[in-house]
């Protein structure tokens, strides 16, 4: 009977046993979502998640541990998300956060991100203390998110001029003066992809021209030259020429290299006030001035012009004296087809001059100017006679007669001293020597023989020619046409 008790009641509190488990509260638990980006730049990230509490009460709770590149940040944080700060830019991160409640139970959430480049601000570039020849550069600071080293490189008018510059001020020298620059700056970082830059532009300071004070070279009664010091300006800008006559403009833009000015159509017996101004282009100038009195007038003769001596290549032009009002000799000129032929600034103090290397069978006009010294262009104070000519042809050899031989004997042969003797291959008693010419010179009086020509002694300037130049030709006639027979001259004594 006690046995069958005792089973009953373990019945009994199996059952109420069981019913008192029922009845009881479920363990509390979570569940978890993945980790999300909320923002991410070049220094920081944001990163949230989310759990979900199932069966929580109060003595429930839950905390995160919080790693980035498995370095713990924070531990047992109670709020869901984070804000990563000082991050270095254009850098991948991987992390986690670890979630544990107060059973034990723990789970982990795996996230990465990458920094974006960290972006440079904007500066300004400004120039200072001008000079001629440099120019001081600075600039504000440029900087970035995550404040990482700035460096600078320099252009001037697109080249490289300095660069990895840390500073925030540059000294450029040995600019050209009076130039305009374009400076070009850049800002640059090793975390930013992008370099910035600023741009601004210069001119270097310009200078005067320099002093060239003014000197009368020359006045006469119709013209004066003025001369002065080559004019410069220190930073190579170009400049011209501005001259006032009395204060009327007498001419303009003219060349920078004028060194001197020759004035004519003056009075005379005038006084004159010359204003020279120069004009750069770099917006500058100056002026000098000086004043002069032209001189009295000078007389000069007429003369008569001829021809002596035509050749082939070669005339003499003779002409009768010329005279100032005091009996003294006139200055002269000769002009070749209107070409001065004895230098631009010289004259001929002799009343003839020999014009050689011209051509056969051409035409030539002839000017010879007297005038008094100093009085080129004046007017009255000057003459002038031309002459038209043609130099003499060059005819055709002679079919058959030629000539062997022409000897030139020294100035102290025992025999023919001075004399050219020119010997032909054949008898020249047939035909007519019309012309002998030497040296470009015309030898008017020579001896004829059956087979050669010999000419009188030469005068000493004559000689000389010949003895230097050594050429001649004769010119014969025979059946009516004309013949040219040249030759080369030797030298010779005995």
């Amino acid at each position: 009977m006690k046995q069958k008790l005792l089973i009953i009641l373990l019945f009994y509190i199996g059952i109420v046993s069981c019913s008192s488990d029922s009845d009881s509260p479920l363990e509390p638990s979570f569940t978890a979502n993945p980790v999300e980006l909320s923002y991410v730049n070049a220094t920081s990230a944001e990163i949230e998640w989310g759990t979900t509490i199932s069966n929580g009460n109060k003595d429930y709770a839950i905390t995160y541990d919080i790693f980035l590149n498995d370095e713990l940040l924070i531990s047992k944080q109670s709020t869901i998300g984070y804000i990563f700060e000082n991050l270095s830019p254009k850098t991948k991160y991987t992390g986690k956060v670890i979630i544990k409640d107060t059973n034990d139970k723990t789970e982990t959430l795996n996230f990465e991100f990458e920094t974006s480049a960290s972006a440079l601000t904007a500066f300004e570039t400004n120039v200072s203390e001008i000079t001629l020849n440099s120019a001081k550069l600075s600039w504000t600071s440029s900087s970035t998110q995550d404040q990482s080293d700035i460096s600078y490189d320099i252009y001037i008018n697109t080249e490289l001029t300095a660069e990895n510059i840390s500073t925030n001020e540059f000294l450029l020298e040995s600019l050209d003066k009076f130039t305009s620059y374009t400076v070009k700056i850049i800002a640059k970082s090793e975390s930013a992809n992008e370099p910035i830059s600023s741009e601004t532009t210069f001119t270097t300071m310009g200078s005067p021209p320099s002093d060239f004070p003014l000197t009368q070279t020359e006045v006469t009664s119709c013209y004066a030259i003025i001369a002065w010091d080559k004019v410069t300006v220190e930073d190579g800008s170009d400049f011209y020429f501005n001259l006032y006559l009395n204060g009327n403009l007498y001419a303009d833009n003219l060349t920078s290299e004028l060194k001197d000015l020759t004035l004519e159509n003056l009075i005379p017996e005038t006084e004159y006030v010359l204003t020279v101004e120069v004009i750069a282009s770099n917006e500058t100038s100056k002026e000098e001035t000086i004043t002069f009195t032209t001189e009295a007038t000078t007389m000069v003769s007429d003369f008569e012009i001829s021809l002596l001596d035509m050749t082939t290549k070669s005339v003499l032009v003779d002409w009768t004296d010329s005279y100032l009002e005091d009996g003294s000799r006139a200055e002269y000129h000769l002009y070749l087809d209107g070409e001065k032929v004895h230098g631009e600034n010289t004259f001929l103090t002799t009343s003839s001059y020999r014009l050689e290397n011209l051509n056969p069978n051409t035409n030539y006009t002839v000017r010879v100017v007297s005038e008094a010294p100093k009085t080129a262009g004046c007017g009255d104070q000057i003459k002038a006679r031309e002459i038209t000519f043609s130099t003499l042809p060059v005819y055709a050899t002679h079919p058959t007669l030629a000539i062997e031989k022409a000897t030139l004997y020294t100035l102290d042969s025992q025999y023919f001293p001075g004399q050219l003797n020119v010997k032909f291959n054949n008898s020249i008693d047939a035909v007519e020597i019309t012309d002998f010419f030497v040296a470009d010179r015309e030898i008017n009086s020579f001896v004829n023989y059956t087979s050669s020509i010999s000419s009188e002694k030469l005068d000493i300037g004559h000689y000389t020619a010949v003895t230097q130049e050594k050429k001649g030709f004769v010119l014969i006639k025979d059946g009516g046409e004309t013949y040219q027979l040249n030759f080369d001259i030797t030298v010779e004594s005995n």
